[in-house]
């Protein structure tokens, strides 16, 4: 049986602007009686626009990004997945809890992780992946 690994992502977001971001969403929340009380023409379109940007917001601050290793692929998730195949990267390689991905079209990726894996063990599994060696 083939390993996966999951690995979460550190939130490098702030405390005050996490409480900021939320105020910002209770406020747009409020605005929607607000309009239908006022009746602004159009204010259904806006109604339905601030519900919608509200929904956005809040469903983008409770996920936890991570990444997902598997021997068929590597799923980055986050506000929309991206599911990559092996044949994308150049190379993977985590150190220190940094997590480097190159991609063979010259693009980096570069994230902290909070996730407690042996580092050698997943360079060594990346590197089995991507070179496609037996063991």
């Amino acid at each position: 049986m083939d390993k996966t690994y999951l690995l979460i992502f550190k939130n490098d977001i702030k405390p005050l602007v996490n409480i900021t971001r939320w105020m910002l969403i209770i406020i747009k929340v409020l605005l929607i009686p607000v309009l239908l009380i006022i009746r602004i023409p159009y204010f259904w379109l806006i109604a339905i626009i601030l519900a919608v940007v509200s929904m956005l917001e809040y469903h983008a601050l409770k996920l936890v990004p991570s990444v997902y290793f598997s021997s068929g692929s590597i799923i980055f998730k986050g506000i929309v997945n991206k599911k990559y195949s092996w044949s994308v990267f150049a190379n993977i390689v985590l150190k220190d809890g940094l997590l480097t991905a190159d991609f063979k079209d010259n693009r980096l990726f570069q994230k902290e992780t909070d996730s407690a894996v042996n580092e050698q063990e997943f360079n060594d599994w990346c590197n089995r992946h991507l070179y496609g060696l037996k063991g």
